[in-house]
């Protein structure tokens, strides 16, 4: 990754900003962020437009002294719905410690996943479909699902990610464990 991006950055600005210069460094990236969604792996960046249309981007959420909180769900789903208590939780009692969080929802149907952030107020962390609905002008496959890159098998899933980019846990349900790790960590 770093050689080919050594090449990409000798190239004339001419062949950097072409489509297909931009379509290489688009890959080179993508390999170099692609790699997994387990602990001690580093996490997968990605890009999408949240619910309230801004857009959101996982690196921009990522802070030396704090940690990120990927929140993997979808409004059909029982056990996310009564696992979303225990977001909101660590939401009002680790946000001004340095959490933050995503919602990742697995989502279909945009009008039903709206529906559900309005009908549970889910308006105090952004929240984003996993997949990219403009996926027809994506190159690269991996780059369209982000349940398909963090490896989401089933939902709710929680993943939690240090300031360096790194996973340090996953989990599907909260128990007082959970909050007692973020207890030491923030």
């Amino acid at each position: 990754v770093e050689e080919a991006m050594a090449i990409y950055d000798r190239l004339p600005s001419q062949g950097r900003d072409s489509g297909l210069g931009l379509l290489a460094k688009q890959r080179i990236e993508l390999s170099a962020s692609d790699v997994g969604g387990y602990e001690g792996e580093r996490a997968s960046d990605f890009e999408r437009v949240a619910a309230d249309g801004n857009r959101v981007r996982m690196s921009d959420y990522l802070s030396q002294d704090g940690y990120l909180l990927l929140d993997f769900w979808a409004s059909w789903c029982v056990p996310c719905i009564e696992q979303m208590p225990n977001v909101r939780r660590l939401c009002e009692e680790y946000s001004e410690r340095g959490l933050r969080i995503i919602g990742i929802s697995s989502e279909d149907d945009a009008t039903a996943w709206r529906r559900a952030i309005e009908k549970y107020g889910l308006t105090e962390y952004p929240q984003v479909l996993s997949k990219d609905r403009s996926e027809e002008r994506l190159f690269f496959d991996e780059m369209a699902d982000v349940c398909e890159r963090y490896e989401v098998e089933s939902i709710p899933c929680f993943i939690l990610i240090d300031g360096k980019g790194e996973i340090v846990a996953r989990w599907q349900l909260f128990d007082e464990g959970i909050f007692e790790m973020f207890e030491s960590l923030l």
